[in-house]
């Protein structure tokens, strides 16, 4: 599914196919309504003029524009904060992203820059949504949150401000 300059192909293959810093990278898969969506990603190139800078993983994305559903993501801030954040997001046009409303967050421990890698993971069952972001070698940080919107939909990648480069992208269904 290409959503702006960016798709996913084939068994989860990411291709960027221009160069941009905002994106979600989508991927239909069968019973898509109860998942774990993990992936193993880098901040690359971030906008540091422009906070705030997000990479995650996304769930239950609605198959049709402004493609709305749930991500987990590791924010930065400014050039001192940091967070792990629950929001629901959406496209806001043909080339970018929302920032996305807030629906849990906790703070991480130093604001992401160029290079910060990190293992994030969102399940959602039901209604409860689980976001676990873990900076290489460090402790996890989970926030949670409970919400009834979107019971199904798509998964995938979501950069805001930054490119994201994931080294690996796995979706678990129940």
């Amino acid at each position: 599914q290409t959503v702006g300059d960016s798709e996913l192909t084939g068994q989860g293959e990411y291709r960027k196919k221009e160069s941009e810093r905002d994106g979600m990278f989508l991927r239909t898969f069968a019973d898509s309504n109860d998942v774990i969506v993990e992936a193993d990603v880098t901040f690359a190139n971030l906008d540091g003029g422009n906070p705030p800078n997000h990479v995650g993983v996304l769930a239950r994305s609605d198959v049709t524009p402004p493609y709305t559903g749930f991500a987990c993501i590791a924010s930065r801030d400014g050039s001192s904060a940091g967070a792990a954040r629950i929001i629901e997001v959406a496209r806001t046009g043909s080339d970018s992203v929302s920032s996305g409303t807030t629906l849990a967050e906790s703070p991480l421990l130093s604001a992401p820059n160029d290079g910060s890698r990190y293992y994030i993971q969102l399940e959602v069952v039901g209604t409860s949504l689980t976001c676990t972001v873990t900076p290489n070698g460090g402790a996890a940080v989970v926030v949670t949150a409970t919400n009834a919107a979107h019971p199904s939909g798509r998964v995938g990648l979501y950069a805001r401000n930054a490119e994201t480069r994931a080294r690996w992208f796995l979706v678990s269904t129940y």
